[in-house]
């Protein structure tokens, strides 16, 4: 007997991430709206997209009975949700992906006024309302667990997943390289020390904004796997994010990597 194919709804808010979570062959609705803000970005261009993942408008979220309602971010659980779904539709299981670690040890959270707010609102508001938690890095699971103890119980690791591709690496550019959206903003991908490293090594830089750090732009993801294999090595310079998918991407055609 096969397993019963789910009506899922959840946002967009990592087009690699949802890209592979829609290849679970479940139904997944996805909202989107005009110029694709945050949270609404439905089927991310640059992607071949599976016939099970279903975008929609706004006003047609209402029409749907969901099976299981993904949450990605605090503000989605406290806000999102309340503003685009039923009561109905909100009464169905929910799931909550972690998708980044604590910068640094979660119990200084909440010895720091701003933060504390923030925790107390994760472990008494949002944390009592999800049925299952999913880390995608047993770092985060242990980070999670030591913030709030009460989530062990519900909560598992499931790895980021991707297809691999039947490119080759060929290496033929003599330089590094690395594919960071936002890089220049995200302080826990580590802009400082890419900055440093490319100031003493070549480094080639993709993503969204790359051009602040004198790289060249956003590259679409049917493209990107193809770009990476001419370079030599994959340079991840992270520091408290998950793990980066564009890194597993590289190794998936066999691109050496060098990460912090």
């Amino acid at each position: 007997m096969q397993d019963k194919r789910l009506k899922i709804f959840t946002w967009n808010v990592h087009g690699t991430y949802m890209n592979n979570l829609v290849k679970t062959g479940h139904d997944f609705y996805i909202p989107i709206k005009p110029e694709r803000p945050y949270n609404y970005d439905g089927k991310t261009p640059g992607y071949k997209w599976p016939s099970n993942a279903h975008e929609i408008k706004v006003k047609q979220i209402k029409d749907f009975q969901y099976d299981l309602i993904i949450l990605q971010t605090p503000q989605q659980v406290t806000e999102e949700q309340n503003l685009v779904l039923t009561k109905k539709q909100r009464k169905v299981p929910k799931i909550f992906i972690v998708h980044s670690p604590f910068k640094k040890d979660p119990i200084e959270y909440f010895e720091d006024k701003e933060k504390k707010k923030m925790m107390l609102q994760v472990r008494d508001k949002i944390l009592p309302t999800i049925n299952a938690i999913a880390h995608v890095s047993k770092y985060g699971l242990k980070q999670w667990n030591r913030a709030f103890p009460n989530a062990k119980s519900k909560s598992k690791v499931i790895y980021h997943c991707i297809e691999v591709p039947s490119i080759n690496w060929k290496g033929n550019i003599k330089k590094a390289v690395t594919a960071i959206n936002n890089l220049p903003e995200r302080i826990e991908c580590g802009p400082d020390i890419w900055q440093k490293v490319s100031k003493k090594a070549p480094v080639v830089l993709f993503g969204a904004n790359s051009e602040k750090l004198g790289g060249k732009g956003l590259i679409k993801n049917n493209k990107l796997k193809k770009e990476l294999s001419k370079y030599r090595v994959y340079f991840n310079p992270t520091t408290a994010s998950s793990l980066p998918m564009a890194m597993l991407e590289a190794m998936s055609i066999g691109l050496p990597v060098v990460t912090t």
